[in-house]
C-alpha cells in the first residue's frame, strides 16, 4: 500500500511541475524538505501525530513551507495532511528523487572493485558506461571489497555486470560440481 501512496502522490506532483517547468526546483525543495524532517525528528511527529488536527499541521506546513516551497510541492504536503498519508512523505521525496534522476537522465552506478581504482580507471569506466546506456551523467559511487579477488561489479538500477574472479571461482565450483567422472 505505502509504494502505491508514493508512486499516485510522487506521479502526479512529478507530472504538475513537469508541466509548470519546475522540476528542478522540485527536486531541491524535496531535497531540502527532507533534510529538514531528518534533523528534526520531532517535526515529523508533530505532522504525523494523531492527536494534531488537521488545519493546525497545515498552519504549521503553511509557516515552515509557505515562505520557499512552490505551489505544487507545499498542496501536495498539505493533500497528504488531509488525507493522513503525511507518514508516506519520506518515501514520497526518495521516489521524487529517482524520478528527477530518470527524468535528468542521470545513472546512479555503484562500483565495486578488489582494490581502489586510480583515477584514469574511474574516468574510463564512466565513460564506457556512458557509451553503452541512456544517461547523459552519471552518479558514481565505489567500494572496495578485498574478497573478490580482482575484477569488478557494476550495479546501475536492478542490472549488474559481475566480472570478479570471486563470481568466476563460484561458477567453476558449481560446474566442476555437476561433471560426473565414469
Amino acid at each position: 500500500m505505502a509504494k502505491q501512496v508514493e508512486k499516485a502522490y510522487g506521479d502526479a506532483l512529478f507530472e504538475a511541475c513537469k508541466e509548470a517547468g519546475n522540476v528542478d526546483e522540485l527536486h531541491e525543495q524535496v531535497k531540502t524538505f527532507g533534510a529538514l524532517l531528518k534533523e528534526n525528528p520531532d517535526f515529523y511527529k508533530l505532522l504525523t501525530h494523531p492527536d494534531i488536527g488537521v488545519e493546525d499541521k497545515e498552519k504549521v506546513l503553511d509557516e515552515v513551507c509557505g515562505p520557499w516551497a512552490i505551489p505544487q510541492l507545499l498542496g501536495t504536503l498539505k493533500l497528504m495532511v488531509s488525507k493522513d498519508r503525511i507518514g508516506s512523505v519520506k518515501p514520497l521525496f526518495d521516489y521524487i528523487v529517482v524520478k528527477y534522476k530518470e527524468y535528468k537522465r542521470i545513472g546512479v552506478v555503484y562500483v565495486t572493485t578488489a582494490a581502489p581504482l586510480s583515477d584514469a580507471q574511474k574516468s574510463a569506466t564512466a565513460n564506457r558506461i556512458l557509451a553503452t546506456t541512456q544517461y547523459k551523467t552519471l552518479e558514481m559511487h565505489y567500494k572496495v571489497d578485498g574478497e573478490l579477488m580482482g575484477g569488478m561489479i557494476i550495479k546501475i538500477g536492478d542490472r549488474v555486470m559481475d566480472t570478479s574472479v570471486r563470481t568466476r571461482m563460484n561458477q567453476m565450483v558449481r560446474t566442476l560440481k555437476t561433471i560426473q567422472i565414469k
